[in-house]
């Protein structure tokens, strides 16, 4: 299982497997890291494996969606071509809700940091299962995508979320009305 990402800046790359953190433990930075950012993401599973998927078949390849965080190590990102390969490999760093079925309408989603909403949004039905269907089959071009997979959709650029100087800072996600997620940052 991977996680497969499409960056805000419509670039691709995978997180391993051992950075999606499935029970909600704290996060612990290594030393060298002074600051943590974070990008909202939204993401399909992805329930039947394929290569070169056109669009209009992609609504198939995929049966649930969830929400999250994808955390940085603002070290990392120095701006070298390889900085967000390496940075993406760091251990239990994909915070992801439980993937849901798709819902009828819409779904808000929303994360928060010590109690204090940090961001928000609203995924209406037929536009995210379009932007997921068009990543599948953007993805699908060079990778070759396996049931159990993630597509992640990245919402906004990465911005700060906590700094050594802070300690620590407890993380909720929220997605379709109630808190699915909760965590610590530990410095």
């Amino acid at each position: 299982m991977n996680i497969i990402v499409r960056s805000a800046r419509n670039a691709y790359f995978v997180r391993p497997d051992t950075t999606w953190e499935r029970d909600a433990e704290d996060f612990y930075p290594p030393e060298d890291i002074s600051s943590i950012s974070f990008t909202p993401t939204l993401f399909a599973h992805i329930c039947k494996p394929g290569r070169s998927i056109l669009e209009k078949f992609a609504p198939r390849y995929f049966d649930g969606i969830g929400f999250g965080l994808l955390l940085y190590p603002q070290d990392m990102l120095d701006g070298r071509d390889d900085s967000i390969a390496r940075a993406s490999c760091l251990d239990h760093t994909s915070f992801l809700t439980l993937p849901v079925d798709m819902p009828a309408n819409e779904s808000r989603f929303a994360a928060t940091k010590n109690g204090i909403l940090v961001c928000e949004g609203l995924c209406k039905v037929p536009d995210t299962a379009a932007s997921i269907a068009s990543a599948i089959s953007e993805a699908s071009e060079y990778i070759y995508l396996r049931h159990g997979d993630l597509l992640a959709i990245e919402l906004a650029a990465p911005s700060p979320l906590v700094s050594r100087a802070e300690r620590e800072a407890e993380i909720g996600l929220i997605f379709e009305g109630r808190t699915n997620y909760g965590f610590k940052i530990i410095f």
